[in-house]
C-alpha cells in the first residue's frame, strides 16, 4: 500500500510542470505576452498542486500512524493481557504454596500428636505388677494431658483445612475426625482400666459408676462381670484388653498416617495440575 502511495505522489509531481506548463500555452486575454498574469496563475496552481501534493501526503501518513497506532494498541492490550495472568498466576502460587506449606506442618503435627508412643507406654505402665494409688495418678494424669493435646492440635488442623475445602480434603477430615473419636475412646478406656488394676491390685472394688466411663463395650462386659469372676481370671481379662487395645491403636494410627501423607501429596498434586492448566 505505501508504495502504491509513493508511486502516485511520484506520477503527480513529475506531471505538475507538464499541467501548468500546457496551460500557459492556451491563449487569453487575461494571460498572454509579458502579461503578470501569466506569473500569478503559474504561481496560483503550482501552489494549488504542491498543496494538494502535501495534503495527500499527510492524508497517507495520518492513515498509516492510524494503523500502526491500532496494532500497537492490540499489540498492548495482549501484552496487558498476558501481564494480568502472569500476575494472577503469582499471587495464585503464592497462597496455594502457602497453604500447602500450612497443610503439611498442621498434618505433620497432628500425626506427632497421634504417635503411638505416648498410648503404648501408657498401656505397658498398666501391665506392670504392683499397681499403685501414685500409679494410677499418674496415669490418670498423663491421659488428661494426651487428651488436651490432640484436642488443641485436632482444633488447629480444623482451623487450617476449613480455609481450603477441596475433595481431598473432604476425605482426609473425614479420617481425621474419625480418628479424634476413636483415640479419645481407646484413652478413656485406658483411664477406666488404670483403675480397675489399681482396685484389683490392692483387693478393692470399683464403683459401678466406673462402667458408664468405658467406651469399648468389651471393657464394659469385663467389668459387669468380675464379681462372678476370681480376682486373678478379672486381672487376666483386663491385661489381655489393655494389650488389644495397644494393637488396635497401631494399627488405627498406621492407617491415619497413610491417609494423612496421602493427603498432602493429592494436594500438591492438584495445586500443581492447576497452576500448569493456567500456564496453557
Amino acid at each position: 500500500m505505501k508504495n502504491k502511495h509513493l508511486i502516485l505522489i511520484a506520477i503527480v509531481v513529475v506531471l505538475c510542470p507538464l499541467f501548468v506548463n500546457a496551460i500557459m500555452l492556451i491563449p487569453s486575454r487575461w494571460a498572454s505576452g509579458d502579461n503578470p498574469w501569466i506569473g500569478f496563475w503559474g504561481s496560483y496552481l503550482g501552489a494549488i498542486l504542491s498543496a494538494s501534493a502535501a495534503f495527500v501526503i499527510l492524508f497517507v501518513q495520518r492513515k498509516d500512524n492510524r494503523k500502526e497506532n491500532g496494532k500497537n494498541r492490540e499489540a498492548n492490550k495482549k501484552e496487558n493481557k498476558i501481564n494480568r495472568v502472569l500476575q494472577l498466576r503469582e499471587i495464585t502460587y503464592r497462597q496455594e504454596t502457602e497453604w500447602l506449606y500450612n497443610l503439611q506442618k498442621a498434618v505433620l503435627e497432628n500425626l506427632s500428636v497421634y504417635s503411638p508412643n505416648s498410648i503404648t507406654s501408657l498401656i505397658d505402665y498398666l501391665l506392670q505388677i504392683d499397681f499403685s494409688q501414685q500409679d494410677n495418678e499418674k496415669v490418670q494424669n498423663e491421659t488428661k494431658e494426651l487428651l488436651d493435646k490432640i484436642l488443641m492440635v485436632d482444633t488447629t488442623v480444623g482451623m487450617i483445612v476449613a480455609s481450603n475445602i477441596t475433595n481431598n480434603i473432604l476425605q482426609y477430615n473425614g479420617l481425621r475426625n474419625d480418628m479424634y473419636g476413636k483415640t479419645c475412646g481407646i484413652i478413656c478406656d485406658i483411664q477406666v482400666a488404670s483403675v480397675a488394676f489399681f482396685c484389683l491390685n490392692n483387693d478393692r472394688r470399683y464403683n459401678r459408676s466406673l462402667l458408664k466411663k468405658c467406651y469399648s463395650k468389651e471393657l464394659s462386659e469385663i467389668l459387669m462381670q468380675s464379681e462372678t469372676y476370681e480376682t486373678y481370671e478379672t486381672y487376666i481379662k483386663l491385661k489381655e484388653f489393655v494389650i488389644s487395645i495397644r494393637k488396635k491403636y497401631c494399627d488405627l494410627y498406621e492407617s491415619f498416617r497413610t491417609a494423612s501423607i496421602e493427603c498432602i501429596v493429592s494436594e500438591n498434586r492438584r495445586i500443581k495440575g492447576e497452576l500448569a492448566a493456567g500456564i496453557d
